[in-house]
């Protein structure tokens, strides 16, 4: 085990987060706080997985349970340059912190009031 402080270090040591569901993913925590530690992601197109690309995260997607495409996407992100993590045309994607989020929701209250 580790204590949860250590997370953000113990997720930038990887050069790839593979997350291989198989099911239904309601929300994909593990792949945002992959993505806050600045660690590309490699995710089954499924649910909340697939939401979270359509949101304009960095994830490389692969049909649940094909493990040949997983396979394949492996291998050409390993022989691949590690490049930073992109957001549509040259623009840098950072994920927001929870801070960010609940900065942003209060300003949208403070407009529907």
């Amino acid at each position: 085990g580790y204590a949860h402080e250590d997370l953000a270090d113990r997720l930038a040591s990887l050069d790839l987060l593979v997350v291989p569901s198989l099911w239904h993913e309601a929300f994909g925590l593990g792949l945002r706080e992959a993505w806050l530690a600045g660690v590309p992601v490699a995710a089954s197109r499924v649910g909340g997985l697939a939401e979270a690309a359509a949101d304009g995260g960095p994830v490389l997607l692969f049909a649940p349970g094909d493990a040949a495409a997983l396979r394949r996407l492996l291998v050409a992100t390993a022989q691949g340059p590690r490049r930073p993590l992109p957001k549509g045309e040259g623009e840098p994607w950072w994920p927001r912190t929870v801070e960010e989020q609940a900065d942003e929701l209060e300003r949208i209250y403070a407009r529907a009031m």
